[in-house]
């Protein structure tokens, strides 16, 4: 399957591949990462996780993002939120939605 995340709130709208997960995962994990500087991070990553092993699959880049620090998926798992982090107008909230 392929997963998809789409920018909805932004200053431009972007649409992303997250990865292709394995058929054995049963849920998709998200990770949000610092970037800038010596990092090599780009945003918010994914990878799938199976609840029967606990084996989790490696993280693929899911959406640029500056410094998403912290993210909440909306009950109905449709939608990604997602704070970034910056000085002054570069940080603020971002909204992604999921494509199944």
């Amino acid at each position: 399957m392929n997963r998809h995340l789409t920018s909805l709130i932004t200053l431009g709208l972007s649409a992303v591949v997250a990865s292709s997960v394995c058929a054995a995962a049963d849920q998709l994990a998200y990770f949000g990462t610092y970037t800038g500087g010596k990092s090599a991070s780009r945003g918010i990553y994914v990878a799938g996780f199976d609840s029967k092993t606990g084996k989790l699959e490696t993280p693929a880049l899911a959406a640029e993002s500056r410094s998403p620090s912290f993210g909440t998926l909306a009950p109905s798992k449709k939608f990604l939120y997602a704070v970034s982090e910056g000085n002054g107008n570069e940080g603020g909230v971002r909204s992604f939605a999921i494509d199944v």
